[in-house]
């Protein structure tokens, strides 16, 4: 699951999912009338919640998680 937050410009996503999904929620983000993912937060560091991150964050998201989170994202697991 993927939750979507859209504000005015901003889109924040609720852990990213697998990278394969991103299109798909990027589509309905859009037709939603959203536009780029800005913020990106992870809830933890399981590849379903937050693979998609070598997606979005190459395309300018903000990624936001705890930093027991990202000391584990940083590593090969």
């Amino acid at each position: 699951n993927v939750l979507v937050l859209l504000e005015g410009n901003r889109v924040l996503v609720v852990d990213t999912g697998y990278p394969q999904f991103v299109p798909k929620y990027r589509e309905a983000i859009a037709a939603l009338g959203g536009g780029a993912i800005t913020h990106a937060v992870n809830t933890h560091w399981h590849d379903d919640h937050s693979e998609g991150n070598k997606v979005v964050g190459p395309d300018g998201a903000l990624i936001v998680a705890h930093a027991n989170s990202r000391a584990m994202l940083t590593r090969d697991n």
